[in-house]
């Protein structure tokens, strides 16, 4: 089986989200020890460089671009160029599974899922994400309402297009 781990945190270090990205990845690692079994991991980066990921990713470090792609409704680094190197990827590597390990990334499974019936998505819920950035909106920092707004759209692109949840 040809697996892509697609991570946002993987890359990050002393963060709940990190640790449970990094013990995510061991575990498919130990699933799929299989003599033809091959695991790609793509990050997207945002601290310092990371030998054990395959790709990486880096998202847009201009902060009215990152603004521009949350009102797209993108999150966790991704936006239109990042899914399209993503895919990529997957038909260079002929990916059969795609693990999302976070349910920010509802857009890559949507595009996956209709790009090949036969990719299998599983995604992994770190947290109820909706209701993590709704309380940052609340403790007083409405300038992440935008965030709200992109957060359920990934989730829910998550619900649909992902045939396993986790």
């Amino acid at each position: 089986m040809r697996v892509a781990f697609i991570s946002s945190s993987l890359s990050l270090t002393g963060t709940g989200g990190g640790v449970a990205s990094r013990r995510n990845l061991q575990f498919l690692k130990k699933y799929y020890s299989g003599t033809q079994d091959t695991i790609t991991t793509i990050s997207f980066k945002r601290t310092n460089p990371d030998t054990s990921i395959d790709y990486s990713i880096y998202p847009p470090r201009n902060k009215y671009l990152t603004m521009f792609n949350m009102l797209l409704g993108y999150q966790g680094g991704v936006s239109r160029s990042n899914i399209s190197s993503i895919l990529k990827i997957i038909k260079t590597h002929k990916i059969q599974l795609v693990f999302l390990d976070s349910s920010l990334l509802g857009s890559i499974a949507k595009i996956v899922s209709t790009i090949s019936k036969k990719i299998d998505c599983i995604c992994f819920y770190h947290n109820d994400e909706v209701q993590f950035v709704s309380g940052m909106v609340k403790s007083g920092k409405w300038w992440y309402f935008p965030l709200v707004l992109g957060t359920i759209y990934q989730q829910r692109l998550c619900v649909k297009w992902c045939t396993q949840h986790i």
